[in-house]
């Protein structure tokens, strides 16, 4: 990250530039007129690795004048004659605070297809099952139809055989109907919740659920619409400002 320090023209207060917004530092006055409106660079390599860079005037790193340096917390910079103390810390800790952190969603691909795929398989078993269900009505069906068929009306057994195969396959049916019918909502309940809980914002702050939309829709979205953190798709862990 690179930023542009230097003094606010009109308030004379201290200028911080990033990614073309403007941060202001300090009190009205605050800033000498011996520091320029653009002073100097600040790069942010990590938190304690910096290269700072003149771009105007004068700058000073320790008590010794630079034009460019590699500096950690621990060094003192000044800026212009007056030697401005420039604070690295507080004007990390400003930007970071006003920008939004950005957050990794990839990990919610999983969720979101684990979920999907889920209650697909459910949907998938009950239409089988459905379809196997009507089998009990073929049989009774056909039981009915020997009675008509000329040949066969006589053949009271395979009427009787039909008939007990489909009232078997109907008891059998009823049970494992009435077996699921407590479980499965339990396990639907239990699912939805479970999908509440992980579909989230990845902001540890915010963790809003996301809602029922496709993860595929998730990726086209920048942020989060209620902390507004920015969302990448790029897996890995959360990366400060410095």
């Amino acid at each position: 990250m690179e930023l542009i320090i230097g003094r606010e023209s009109q308030k004379n207060r201290l200028r911080i530039s990033v990614n073309n917004q403007d941060f202001f530092l300090g009190d009205i006055g605050s800033v000498p007129q011996s520091v320029s409106r653009q002073h100097c660079k600040l790069v942010i390599k990590e938190k304690g690795n910096y290269v700072i860079t003149t771009i105007k005037n004068v700058t000073y790193v320790n008590g010794t004048e630079i034009e460019s340096k590699h500096i950690s917390d621990n060094d003192r910079v000044e800026l212009g004659n007056d030697r401005y103390y420039l604070n690295i810390a507080a004007i990390l800790k400003m930007i970071s605070s006003a920008s939004p952190a950005t957050y990794p969603i990839q990990h919610l691909q999983k969720v979101w297809n684990e979920f999907h795929d889920t209650k697909l398989q459910i949907q998938i078993k009950e239409k089988k099952s459905a379809a196997i269900r009507s089998v009990t009505s073929v049989f009774s069906m056909s039981a009915i139809c020997c009675g008509f068929i000329p040949g066969i009306a006589e053949y009271t057994s395979l009427r009787i055989l039909l008939y007990s195969v489909g009232f078997l396959l109907g008891v059998y049916f009823f049970v494992v109907t009435y077996r699921s019918s407590s479980t499965l909502p339990k396990f639907l309940d239990d699912l939805d919740k479970k999908f509440h809980e992980d579909y989230v914002c990845p902001n540890p702050d915010c963790h809003h659920f996301m809602g029922y939309q496709q993860y595929d829709d998730l990726k086209k979205m920048s942020g989060c619409p209620y902390c507004k953190s920015k969302y990448t798709n790029v897996s890995g862990s959360v990366k400060p400002i410095y």
